[in-house]
């Protein structure tokens, strides 16, 4: 569809696809990484006396991507104390009742919420305002929004940060006249935040 054409994403988070992009000469971008482990880890930091994580998702791409992701980390940690708040198996009343059942020695890892399994939606900040009243946990969070809002924060993706970077690509592009030779940008798009 775009053949010869230069092309520079952003918000890409499936690694592995994003770096098969150079190989192609006008093809670069910056990928949306995410670190599930280091926020996790940030969270039972903070919270040393924490009894289980709940975690938030849905059946967006992004959000299964995420869950694939954690669900490899699992393993790594000594108890088998992460419960999964899947909302395509449930409609957002049942989840805010789920919410605000969660104990105070417990985390919340927030890693998606568009859509139930009826089908109704959320904008994002609709999602991050639904999770901050039906909670009253602290909440990890892999991307900057709602960060200062109520979310705690954790090892976040920046959006912004994302934009720059490939606004930065496309201005080489035009100052070089070709990509080519433009690494994919892996790590430069995230960092603590509380």
């Amino acid at each position: 569809m775009f053949n010869g054409l230069p092309i520079v994403f952003l918000g890409v988070n499936n690694q592995e696809n994003a770096l098969k992009a150079y190989n192609f000469p006008q093809i670069t971008g910056v990928i949306e990484q995410v670190s599930i482990k280091e926020t996790i880890d940030i969270g039972l930091t903070l919270q040393d006396e924490t009894q289980n994580i709940y975690v938030i998702v849905d059946s967006t791409t992004t959000g299964q991507s995420d869950l694939a992701r954690l669900k490899n980390l699992i393993s790594s940690y000594p108890n088998d104390n992460f419960r999964i708040f899947d909302a395509s198996e449930m409609t957002f009343d049942q989840l805010a009742l789920k919410l605000k059942g969660i104990s105070s020695s417990d985390l919340l890892l927030f890693l998606s919420l568009y859509r139930d399994k009826t089908g109704d939606s959320f904008l994002f900040s609709e999602s991050v305002d639904f999770v901050l009243e039906n909670s009253n946990v602290p909440i990890i969070h892999i991307y900057k929004y709602g960060i200062g809002e109520g979310m705690l924060g954790g090892h976040v993706v920046d959006h912004y940060q994302q934009g720059y970077l490939a606004g930065t690509l496309v201005k080489d592009y035009f100052n070089r006249g070709s990509l080519e030779g433009f690494p994919v940008i892996e790590k430069k798009s995230k960092h603590l935040l509380f």
